[in-house]
């Protein structure tokens, strides 16, 4: 009895999933993914941030960011660059936004915000990015963190699966509702057999 209702379930997801392709939004919906390897084609600083941006005098930090030469890794070049914290800041938030292109158009898939560094996803990306900070408080020490970091692994530690084709995802970090610093990232998205 277990496996007829199980074998029924399965026909049934079936059904949904090969299911004619009337809207973009079953486009998207029923579209392939997977095991994918990411491939950055371009990146840049946010032109128009949602919250604006702050003042020299309230600046917490800044980055510099430069595409390295991909050389014999198949998932593309790494982003070289480095982070300076102007001072110690304990109320920075990380947001995370992912677009994909359906039809010429950008299409929210995924949204993170409010991230302070007792998130897993902050905790991951600064051990990658090498950027120290204050345990109990969030607040990074002044300096500058220096990194050399694989875009695909970057991408691999906030999501291990992903739908097929182009992605734009914009990092941003807030502090006290006006914007540090806010980074787009655009990348092609192939199934992973390709390593």
């Amino acid at each position: 009895m277990f496996r007829v209702l199980r074998f029924l379930l399965f026909c049934g997801i079936c059904t949904i999933v090969v299911g004619d392709h009337e809207t973009e939004k079953e486009d998207r919906a029923n579209a392939k993914a997977g095991p994918y390897t990411s491939i950055l084609t371009r990146m840049q600083k946010c032109k128009k941030p949602d919250l604006p941006y702050q003042t020299k005098k309230e600046r917490s930090g800044d980055v510099t960011l430069e595409l390295s030469d991909a050389g014999e890794r198949k998932s593309g070049p790494s982003i070289k660059g480095n982070y300076t914290s102007f001072k110690e800041d304990p109320d920075l938030r990380l947001n995370i936004t992912d677009y994909q292109q359906v039809n010429g158009k950008w299409e929210q898939i995924l949204s993170s915000t409010g991230m302070n560094c007792y998130s897993r996803v902050t905790a991951r990306l600064a051990r990658i990015f090498h950027v120290n900070y204050n345990k109990l408080t969030c607040a990074v020490p002044k300096g500058t963190y220096k990194f050399d970091a694989d875009y695909d692994k970057v991408d691999h530690e906030i999501q291990s699966s992903r739908v097929y084709g182009k992605v734009l995802r914009r990092v941003v970090l807030t502090s006290k509702k006006k914007t540090v610093i806010c980074l787009e990232f655009e990348s092609e998205v192939t199934p992973a057999e390709d390593m």
